[in-house]
């Protein structure tokens, strides 16, 4: 059978990851078309939709840009609902990163999709769950146990697109002087990366930054030798998170601000530490530092390869 998933293609693992996961249960997923769709009135295939409600707020769209694309979106959702059988949409964000005003867009998509009905999904349990983000490993890789580096100096690293909601700025104003830190990921933004410059400048902080985008081997890389990931989303606008999970496949300890999602996860999980006050809070985090190979065990324990596709099946197949 036959699954239409959209996006079919991202710059994003994470669509590569789910794909993956879905053919493991003899579904082929395919990309939205009008072939498809005629094919679906006599076949009904299931369709999945991911951030189609989050697409009007690209930060590169103009005004009329967006309005086009929402209208694109408004047809996309209203053909779901006359043309496919079981109609799933992903819940990835509370709001747009980029949203302005109200999120007037958002607001129709998503209750347009609600009032046809759509069966919404989340990624996190705290949201109502369904569904769980993939690791960026898969299982086999996961049972691999990594060196332990022992009695060494650790290692902080804050990595992906660096854009102001992630609080960077908040970062470096606090990070204390005598702790190294190397941060991976480009800055589009003039602006913000002069800001970030003067910070570290200023305050003549140990830090590390090539304002480049890292190639993923690269990236992984890093992870592997990293013992701490920073993370500092200021808008709680995201449900789940890439980069956690990004990290906690390399055995990474997250460090992070609090939101719904980090609250939740250290809750879950002790690697997962909760930043009131960075300088004050740091000693303590780092002598409850939990080692690469117990993260990487607890994390495939709760997110692994198989269990995404048992999910998948729950949702296609039942």
């Amino acid at each position: 059978m036959r699954v239409v998933f959209v996006p079919f293609n991202h710059n994003n693992d994470y669509i590569e990851i789910n794909k993956e996961a879905i053919r493991a249960l003899e579904l082929q997923p395919v990309a939205f078309s009008f072939k498809v769709l005629i094919a679906s009135l006599f076949r009904r295939y299931p369709l999945v939709l991911n951030w189609v409600e989050d697409k009007p707020y690209g930060s590169k769209l103009n005004k009329l840009k967006r309005f086009i694309t929402f209208i694109k979106c408004l047809g996309l959702v209203v053909a779901g609902a006359v043309f496919f059988s079981i109609k799933i949409s992903v819940k990835h964000n509370f709001k747009p990163h980029n949203i302005e005003g109200r999120g007037f867009y958002f607001s129709v998509l998503r209750g347009l999709m609600r009032g046809l009905g759509y069966k919404f999904v989340s990624l996190e349990l705290y949201d109502g769950g369904g569904l769980v983000h993939p690791l960026y490993l898969d299982d086999e890789a996961m049972d691999v146990l990594v060196e332990e580096k022992n009695n060494r100096v650790l290692n902080y690293i804050f990595f992906g697109a660096v854009k102001p909601y992630k609080g960077l700025d908040i970062i470096l104003n606090s990070w204390p002087n005598n702790k190294h830190l190397k941060i991976l990921g480009k800055c589009d933004d003039k602006q913000y990366e002069s800001a970030l410059r003067h910070i570290i400048a200023q305050r003549s902080l140990k830090v590390t930054w090539n304002n480049t985008f890292l190639p993923i081997q690269d990236l992984n890389k890093e992870l592997s030798d990293a013992d701490f990931v920073l993370m500092n989303h200021l808008e709680n606008t995201m449900i789940s998170s890439g980069s956690f999970y990004h990290a906690i496949s390399f055995g990474c300890n997250v460090i992070a601000a609090p939101s719904k999602f980090t609250i939740a996860k250290s809750e879950q999980h002790q690697f997962v530490h909760i930043i009131r006050d960075l300088n004050a809070d740091l000693p303590n985090i780092e002598a409850s530092y939990v080692g690469k190979n117990k993260v990487r065990r607890e994390a495939k324990k709760g997110y692994s390869r198989y269990r995404l596709s048992e999910k998948w099946r729950q949702l296609l197949l039942h």
